[in-house]
């Protein structure tokens, strides 16, 4: 076997360091990874995960066929390697390779404590193993492993440094599929790397007939579109390239990469929320981006048409590029003159019916807020109406009302309807109150009247909101609990 070195360790487990000898497996010249080390059980060895703590009967050269094979091995190691090294394996779930050779029935078993696994004497009826080989991965050597074999001749295990060989391959196979949705930008990922495993550092080459087509990383093996190459599934489904890999000792395999082309639906539903909302002179146009469905061709702008509602003639079409747009302005418009505005998502899989908002009207002048957050921000928290009838908003979104002697707290969605006009509806936390609205009609950004029909028929309440009402109950205790105190 060569040169033998002092024995390591005491006990019944005698362990011999080999300075040199003849490799068990093939030679490793480059270090290995130990992702690469526990992604192929070599031929001939089975794989088994380092356990502590568990109890076996025997010792790694002489244990029955029902211990726990994964806490042999950890006694194994510990004894090769000290308890520190063997209970990191084992803390980590390391992967090892185990070869073993059959006893028969033995007896006689002896107890035996290594790191934190022991042994219990016994005398079995059961078969009998022994490990005759473990690989394991062992940074401290020149290929980052290490293998101990049993020598039959003195009952002892000698250690090597260089025996693990990790084949260049290709796990998944000689051919793989990888997927892209057609219409992909450049630069998009097809699928996962296409990876090799081996030894040190690899290098990914591409070829094959669709080569040019794509391009390659490197350093990772990951497929990606390239610019200027329309991936479209209606002319063409499917391309084939061949990935190849190269380690640093100039080894190399290949596989070949089946890329199909994914069928997209048209994304052509109308974009939420669309709506026209006149100004002076002007429109406001605006909507909710489209969501992303699966299946569909992504959503890559709009594209928006105006015209009178009197012509019928479509103006111009006015093409918004971008994911995130959520509206745009039309100015020039001429005051009372009815307008029409039409929309459709731009997307690569033909063009998209329009879908029609509703005729909208510029007004002289706009008094009535655009939207919730800009109501909340003009009105705040004051009470609108009279002492005896009026709302308040608590948020954006939630309101208290008061009407003849009754307050109750409700959720409110403010809509603006008009130039000068807008609604709120009430739904109150109380399941027994009915629901309700309250019609707003502006005679300036301040003031105004509106129709509240919550609380029996509908009832005409004028405001002024340039001037507070008389503070509510519950605001006179705030405002007397920030009171200073007297200095009499």
């Amino acid at each position: 076997m060569g040169h033998r070195a002092r024995p390591v360790g005491t006990g019944a487990l005698a362990l011999i360091l080999l300075s040199s000898g003849p490799p068990f497996l093939a030679a490793q010249t480059q270090p290995v990874t130990r992702e690469a080390f526990e992604s192929s059980t070599p031929e001939g060895y089975t794989a088994v995960e380092a356990a502590a703590g568990i109890w076996v009967w025997g010792v790694p050269d002489k244990h029955t066929n029902d211990s726990h094979e994964g806490a042999v091995a950890y006694m194994l190691l510990g004894a090769l390697k000290g308890c520190e090294f063997a209970n990191a394996e084992a803390d980590r779930g390391s992967k090892v390779y185990v070869r073993k050779s059959g006893l028969g029935t033995l007896t006689g078993y002896e107890s035996q404590e290594i790191c934190r696994t022991t042994s219990r004497a016994w005398s079995s009826s059961f078969g009998g193993s022994r490990i005759t080989h473990i690989l394991f991965f062992d940074q401290s050597s020149p290929s980052n492993t290490s293998e101990a074999s049993y020598d039959e001749a003195t009952g002892e295990y000698l250690i090597d440094t260089s025996t693990y060989f990790s084949p260049l391959r290709f796990p998944e196979g000689t051919s793989v599929t990888r997927f892209v949705a057609e219409n992909s930008f450049a630069d998009t990922n097809v699928g996962e790397p296409v990876r090799a495993v081996g030894s040190g550092s690899l290098t990914y080459m591409m070829s094959g007939p669709d080569a040019d087509s794509f391009s390659l990383v490197a350093g990772t093996g990951q497929i990606r579109t390239k610019d200027g190459v329309a991936y479209d599934y209606e002319t063409t489904d499917r391309y084939s390239v061949t990935v190849s890999a190269q380690d640093s000792s100039g080894n190399m395999d290949s596989v070949a990469v089946a890329i199909e082309i994914e069928d997209l639906k048209p994304s052509c539903t109308a974009p939420p929320d669309f709506r026209s909302i006149a100004g002076d002179g002007s429109v406001n146009l605006s909507w909710t981006p489209a969501e992303d469905i699966e299946g569909n061709a992504r959503v890559q702008g709009y594209q928006v048409q105006m015209r009178q509602e009197s012509n019928g003639i479509w103006g111009a079409t006015r093409t918004l590029l971008g994911r995130g747009v959520t509206g745009i302005a039309y100015g020039d418009l001429v005051n009372t003159f009815p307008y029409l505005f039409r929309i459709r998502p731009l997307q690569a899989e033909g063009d998209c019916e329009w879908h029609e908002s509703e005729i909208v009207t510029p007004e002289l002048s706009r008094l009535a807020p655009l939207g919730a957050l800009e109501n909340f921000s003009a009105v705040g928290r004051r009470a609108v109406g009279t002492p005896d009838r009026n709302y308040r908003f608590l948020s954006p979104e939630r309101c208290r009302h008061t009407a003849g002697g009754s307050t109750l707290d409700a959720t409110c969605r403010y809509v603006s309807t008009g130039a000068s006009s807008a609604t709120i509806s009430l739904e109150f936390d109380d399941p027994s109150v009915a629901e309700c609205k309250l019609s707003l009609a502006y005679e300036s950004p301040t003031s105004g009247s509106f129709d509240d029909e919550c609380s029996g028929p509908a009832v005409r309440v004028d405001f002024d909101t340039s001037f507070r009402l008389p503070p509510l109950p519950e605001e006179e205790q705030q405002n007397a609990a920030r009171a200073p105190r007297s200095q009499g």
